[in-house]
């Protein structure tokens, strides 16, 4: 039997006339199992069949998206896991990061894209299409429609809670269980009627040990973005004026950014050590947001 995914929208909190958003595009893997040496995309629709012979690769696509499903709900409910890939939970029982890439590849990079169609406030939208260049005189409604995508590269980690777990014992049964995946990078870009309007990224910041990796990671955004929301007004940074990009210290919920960490203009003369915790700008707000409610898909998977 071909697998099914089934994505229905549900947005109980957006009116009517927006429930043409909130829809899964494109699902693209690399180095997963037996997609290994290039990106394989995939796309989908509403109502999407995956047709294949055993072995063909059906249910690694369906069970990629609950692992990002899975990581993300074990992330809400234990601070260990942020940015930690769960792949063993009440949703799929994947093994470990050595069973899941590619022919046990345990150097290759396992990485995940999306793209999604979702809805914003048309006052974001406008905040948006300043900054891009983009006209935004015809919009009429209150919502306008765009495009996420998004993508997730993962590298070989032991989790951070079992390391000292592993140190007093030496069976390679244990040792091998707790193998897991930790976000090395990400990257986002938002589309407008498929124009990029905004890109930005995520690095994780080594600690130089390679069986434990910090969860400490860096929001790069454009200079010229953060100028316009008045980034540049608010917090201290050290990037040149110049650069194209700068960084800032960023929490993650899960697998995703969700709060700065900056020093405010107001408190120079404090410690500059000391970083307050504040919103990522509207716009980056609203779309990631979107991305991890879980009202944004159904996901119905029959096989």
């Amino acid at each position: 039997m071909p697998g099914m995914l089934e994505l229905s929208k549900l947005s109980p909190e957006f009116p009517n006339h927006v429930q043409g958003g909130k829809m899964l595009n494109t699902l693209t893997i690399e180095h997963i199992r037996m997609f290994n040496e290039k990106p394989w995309q995939f796309n989908f629709a509403p109502l999407t069949v995956l047709c294949g012979t055993n072995g063909s690769g059906k249910t690694t696509l369906l069970k990629t998206l609950l692992l990002l499903k899975q990581s993300q709900e074990a992330a809400k409910s234990r601070r260990q896991y942020q940015g930690y890939l769960r792949f063993t939970g009440d949703h799929v029982d994947l093994g470990n990061y050595d069973s899941f890439v590619s022919f046990n590849k345990i150097e290759d990079d396992i990485a995940i894209a999306l793209r999604y169609t979702d809805m914003m406030p048309k006052e974001i939208y406008i905040g948006l299409s300043n900054y891009a260049n983009v006209d935004s005189k015809d919009i009429d409604d209150d919502w306008v429609e765009y495009d996420l995508e998004v993508k997730l590269i993962f590298k070989r980690s032991f989790g951070q809670s079992e390391v000292s777990k592993q140190k007093k014992k030496s069976k390679v049964c244990n040792e091998y269980k707790h193998i897991s995946g930790i976000l090395h990078k990400s990257f986002y870009t938002i589309y407008f009627k498929d124009k990029a309007i905004l890109d930005w990224h995520l690095i994780g910041v080594e600690d130089g040990n390679e069986a434990l990796n910090t969860r400490e990671y860096s929001i790069h955004l454009p200079n010229k973005f953060f100028e316009s929301v008045g980034g540049n007004k608010l917090f201290l940074t050290d990037n040149a004026d110049e650069a194209e990009y700068l960084s800032l210290k960023v929490m993650l919920d899960g697998l995703f950014p969700n709060t700065l960490l900056a020093v405010w203009k107001d408190d120079k003369d404090s410690d500059s050590n000391t970083k307050g915790k504040y919103p990522l700008p509207p716009a980056i707000n609203i779309v990631i947001n979107n991305l991890m409610v879980p009202r944004c898909f159904k996901w119905v998977i029959r096989s």
